[in-house]
């Protein structure tokens, strides 16, 4: 939905412009807080107009949070429901609440009027209010509330717990299911009178509704959509003042921490480490909060569901600057970002201070979560609040409960999450992991790269578990070869060091990836090392930035160029080689040389190609050659890969090249070896289609971390001394390292490394014809290595459909596909 379109964000902007807040309001933030008031309004004169025209008792509402007096007189504020372009029902309304947490509030002008405007940062992202899809609701209820409801008979006694449940979708599809249920046992039929449906919607609320939300809006509205099917009677909204809390579910005792002896309230403020500890009240102790729930350790909630907000606790400087100091996130890089966060001392000393204010909050949450010891598997690296909630639900559940959530899919695959993810394996508690992505905007505010999963797990020990991936909708989990059920033993031998899970689009490459795990060991196992390898990286570009030098400053220093280095009397400056200069077999795949001066610090600054001729790459920094030998050692060469992993940009996933004597960027991960040799020939399978096919499966990200790298099946370097399958009088090993050295060797730069290979002839400035003959024979001998045959390679080239579409365009067809499966095909002539 466009915000700028929805009637309901127009009458909340017309307010804005007409209200400014009485001096002395808001303290900190004047702009955050007359927009919760104008939120707050906003639905309470919709629930007005709601409850006359069903002639609802209103007075009840009277003690709600909504009633509270605002800071500004609000009598002459319109009716907005009455007056919108498009009424709608009030559930309606209520589900719109979270786009409306998109608009950011701001004064400007003159006259200092409230505006919103639409930026990053703004409430909704920074609370994780996002709209659960219906779709998504129901596929969830179905693994988490259908089986307890099929084996249980005391379906009324079936407690269900949102920890994050903000206006309560998912709370009210699980209430309408067990009432659906409970009227089935009862009157024998789904089409119950409305009045029978009403009593038992009044029994599962009194019973078996809980939810909990820091945002006390949320939380009332929670309550309405609630109350209203219940008939809007007195006794079922003193009901849900119990069942529906507001506060922050990960912040007080867990209900298996016993109470301190200086008191639960107490602890908590110790533990945030502030004097003044408001901004986190009302603390959430869940023994305490729900006595008769927790009354020992088999005890606890049935089910637990959510969709808890995914985000880093750390404050994001640039989100959170987005619409307050627009200059702030235009800075071309983090030093110059923290100078003009200073300098707002002087230009906006409020904001400034709201934004300590919020990074202070942010510390001492982190602090809590860490030192509090309610999270032992969760509380790692930059803390997520999603492994946080997943953490806290599984503590929720009762012996035989089951928890469903949607998260991120770093739960599955990333290493802050590894310790988390491998004890729900080892329990034998993870029922299903559905991976999807976000193509087909089932949120629709949301970026359509993002990932996530839906999760379900279970305290009983499972045999065996599901596991879905890539998937668009949860409609494909009805199509042949999408789910996969196999036990977690089989799982860990595909990611042996972290217990990740990988991300498949098919069956078939699921047991394809594990057959080549149980023939090949990992790259860089936990005991031995059979490659020799080591990964690093050479310079961090934030953090080394202040060793970098530009064009510009060498020149005015008065160092002259050679090549592309500078030189003066005292000093060599090295060239800084990042991703975007280099492609497979090649380090001089793109020059600045070409760019102007200014373009070459913008954020997504492009490279020109370089011609044939060129000898040189010229990038946008150079380094001291000091500073790179004490980083470096005395090689000469430097076998480097790209971490960023974009196969929809760029084709391929893996990228990875020779790079001559230099400055590395952190962009680029370099891989020492003990020989040139076997550098080439780990490049040939780095660079190869099966390894890269293999990759797809384990990075859910775009970063090509290292776990992921130490994780891929490789063959261990002594199978390269066989002979090779086209020409037995050599070996594989040797046949190989030839191409591999006349792929990368095209400059002089890189002379060294083609002698400690063994070859001594000049570069070699191969077409483009030949270097893709050349790249084929190698993914033939790669496949072959794999013990991979040609239909079976077919079905992996096939997935590179951006591949194929390029050499359709260049060469009017597949001709990789053609020429690789033509070699390998060979093998078994």
């Amino acid at each position: 939905m466009d915000l700028v379109r929805d009637p309901l964000a127009k009458t909340l902007c017309s307010w804005a412009q007409q209200l400014r807040p009485e001096e002395g309001s808001a303290a900190l933030d004047p702009a955050a807080a007359l927009y919760q008031q104008l939120l707050r309004l906003l639905y309470r004169s919709a629930l007005e107009t709601h409850c006359r025209a069903h002639h609802l008792p209103l007075e009840i509402l009277r003690s709600s949070w909504l009633w509270q007096t605002p800071p500004f007189p609000d009598t002459s504020l319109p009716h907005c429901v009455t007056t919108l372009e498009t009424p709608a029902p009030l559930g309606e309304l209520i589900e719109r609440y979270p786009l409306l947490l998109s608009w950011h509030p701001l004064f400007e002008g003159e006259h200092q009027r409230l505006t919103l405007v639409h930026a990053a940062g703004h409430r909704r992202k920074l609370t994780g209010s996002y709209y659960t899809p219906g779709c998504l609701s129901e596929c969830l209820l179905s693994t988490t509330l259908d089986p307890l409801l099929a084996e249980s008979t005391a379906i009324a006694a079936l407690p269900v717990c949102d920890p994050a449940c903000g206006t309560g979708h998912l709370l009210h599809a699980a209430g309408a299911r067990l009432v659906q249920r409970l009227a089935q046992q009862e009157a024998g039929t789904e089409a119950a009178h409305p009045s029978v449906l009403r009593d038992i919607w009044r029994q599962v609320v009194r019973s078996s509704l809980f939810g909990v939300d820091h945002d006390p809006l949320a939380v009332e509205l929670c309550k309405i959509r609630l109350w209203l099917e219940c008939g809007a009677d007195e006794a079922s909204w003193e009901d849900l003042q119990g069942q529906i809390r507001q506060g922050d579910s990960l912040v007080g005792l867990s209900p298996r921490q016993d109470a301190p002896t200086e008191g639960a309230d107490v602890w908590c403020a110790r533990s945030l480490g502030v004097a003044d500890e408001t901004a986190f009240r009302p603390f959430l102790h869940w023994r305490q909060t729900w006595p008769d729930l927790f009354k020992d350790a088999t005890c606890g909630f049935a089910v637990v569901i959510g969709n808890p907000p995914w985000g880093r606790l750390k404050i994001q400087e640039r989100e959170w600057f987005a619409a307050r100091a627009p200059a702030v996130v235009e800075a071309p890089e983090a030093a110059t970002r923290r100078r003009r966060i200073a300098r707002l001392a002087q230009l906006d000393p409020r904001a400034l201070a709201a934004f300590h204010d919020a990074r202070d909050k942010a510390t001492a949450l982190a602090r809590f979560i860490r030192c509090s010891g309610r999270f032992p598997l969760s509380a790692r690296g930059d803390l997520n609040t999603y492994g946080l909630f997943v953490e806290t639900g599984r503590m929720l559940l009762s012996a035989e409960g089951r928890l469903g959530m949607i998260v991120p899919a770093g739960l599955a695959c990333h290493h802050a999450m590894k310790d988390l993810f491998h004890d729900l394996l080892a329990q034998g508690q993870l029922v299903c992991w559905y991976d999807f992505s976000n193509r087909r905007r089932l949120f629709p505010h949301v970026e359509g790269n993002v990932k996530f999963g839906l999760l379900t797990l279970t305290l009983r020990r499972q045999a065996t578990l599901r596991l879905a991936a890539q998937l668009e909708h949860p409609d494909q989990l009805t199509e042949p070869d999408r789910i996969e059920t196999l036990t977690a033993a089989a799982l860990q031998k595909i990611n042996p060091l972290t217990g990740h899970c990988p991300s498949f689009r098919r069956t078939t490459d699921l047991r394809r990836l594990l057959r080549l795990h149980e023939r090949f060991p990992v790259l860089l196992p936990e005991q031995t090392n059979p490659w020799g390898v080591c990964l690093s990286t050479m310079f961090h570009m934030t953090a080394d930035a202040h060793h970098f030098r530009t064009e510009k400053t060498l020149r005015a220093e008065g160092c002259r160029p050679v090549a592309n280095r500078f030189v003066n009397t005292t000093t060599v400056y090295l060239p800084l080689y990042e991703a975007k200069l280099v492609q497979q077999y090649t380090h001089r795949a793109g020059t600045f040389a070409d760019v102007s001066e200014a373009g070459r610090y913008r954020m997504h600054a492009g490279v020109k190609r370089l011609p044939p001729a060129s000898e040189w790459v010229w990038p946008r920094y150079w380094i001291d050659e000091q500073e790179v030998l004490r980083r470096s050692g005395k090689r000469r060469w430097f076998l480097a890969l790209r971490n960023a992993i974009s196969a929809v940009a760029d084709a391929r996933s893996l990228v990875a090249s020779i790079l001559p004597w230099a400055g590395v960027g952190n962009s680029l991960v370099l891989v020492s070896l003990p020989d040139p040799r076997r550098a080439c020939l780990l490049l040939a399978l780095l660079n190869s289609y099966v390894l890269d096919h293999v990759l797809r499966q384990k990075a859910n990200g775009s970063n090509l971390n290292f776990h992921i790298l130490r994780q891929l099946p490789v063959p261990p370097p002594l199978l390269f001394e066989q002979p090779c399958p086209w020409l037995v009088t050599e070996s594989l090993a040797d046949w190989m390292v030839a191409r591999v050295v006349e792929l990368t060797h095209t400059s002089r730069e890189l002379c060294e490394f083609a002698q400690e290979c063994g070859f001594t002839r000049s570069p070699c400035m191969l077409d483009e014809e030949q270097r893709l003959r050349l790249r084929c024979d190698l993914d033939a001998a790669c496949l072959w290595l794999y013990g991979i045959g040609t239909e079976e390679a077919a079905v992996i080239l096939s997935d590179f459909t951006i591949v194929e579409k390029r050499e359709q365009k260049r060469w009017g067809s597949a001709r990789s596909r053609a020429l690789i499966l033509q070699r390998l095909a060979m093998t078994t002539g």
